[in-house]
């Protein structure tokens, strides 16, 4: 019983810790975006789209630091979205070799090392699905084990 509490409180605090990092590179990029938009650059097909996955992703990392079901299942809806807009819509680009977490952290190595992120490295690849993921895992074990004590 003991061990179930303090696993799923390292579910949980691991998530959190990882939503604090993701949240403002998000925010970042949804702002840098959004700048070179409302400038009158024209912005791939899928933009627009990314733009609001990013936004209901972030949504739900926000919402499950207080209400972890909630918040999961709306990060992992926006994830699923993705993975389903990625194969029905060619404009939105191969969803595989892609995450929603891509381009932000893209956007940062690019402006640490300016260069060509066509085709994205895999390193990068690895790293974004990790992190897509991760946080949407953590609540909703979090939440699972939390549901057995109850």
């Amino acid at each position: 019983m003991r061990t179930t509490q303090a696993l799923a409180q390292v579910f949980r605090a691991t998530a959190r810790i990882l939503t604090v990092f993701l949240l403002p590179s998000i925010v970042f990029y949804m702002l840098f975006v959004g700048l070179q938009l409302a400038s009158g650059e024209p912005g791939f097909i899928g933009l627009t789209l990314n733009l609001l996955l990013l936004l209901l992703l972030s949504a739900g990392f926000v919402i499950a630091w207080w209400r972890e079901a909630l918040g999961g299942v709306i990060s992992l809806g926006a994830l699923a979205v993705f993975i389903i807009l990625g194969v029905a819509l060619t404009g939105f680009g191969p969803t595989f070799s892609s995450s929603p977490l891509v381009w932000p952290l893209s956007l940062f190595v690019a402006l640490i090392r300016p260069q060509s992120f066509d085709p994205v490295p895999n390193g990068i690849l690895v790293a974004a699905w990790t992190l897509t993921a991760a946080p949407i895992v953590l609540f909703l074990a979090s939440w699972l084990l939390r549901r057995k004590l109850k």
